[in-house]
């Protein structure tokens, strides 16, 4: 192999190696980005589930971590939790009915609200 192939390999691996610290570093820089908010209708329409992380670092427990508030139709926000559950994590959250939702966390489990009488939220086993 010649002095000038080599150094082609080399220029070439160098640049690769390169790309790919590039890449998993714009990852971390970009691709984590917490300050997501997602809203999701109740499947007949009559309140929203916004969920959002937490960005204020005052409570170290709860900085990026999941909370939910749930809004009827006036906009009103009707009940408001900080889950715990960290955004770094795996975590979905869905309406199982009009009346309950469900979150999973690959960190803290799965924990359910339900609507009870007279409309107050509340944690459910």
């Amino acid at each position: 192999m010649s002095a000038t192939s080599q150094a082609i390999r080399q220029h070439d691996l160098v640049a690769y190696f390169l790309g790919i610290f590039l890449l998993f570093f714009s990852g971390l820089v970009f691709g984590c980005t917490t300050s997501h908010s997602t809203s999701i209708p109740s499947p007949d329409g009559s309140l929203t589930l916004v969920t959002s992380i937490n960005q204020d670092r005052a409570d170290r427990t709860a900085y990026l971590c999941v909370k939910f508030q749930i809004f009827d139709k006036a906009g009103q926000v009707v009940y408001e939790e900080q889950t715990h559950a960290s955004d770094r994590m795996i975590w979905t959250m869905k309406w199982e009915g009009d009346q309950r939702l469900v979150l999973e966390s690959s960190d803290i489990g799965t924990y359910a609200w339900e609507q009870g009488t007279g409309g107050m939220w509340q944690a459910v086993p």
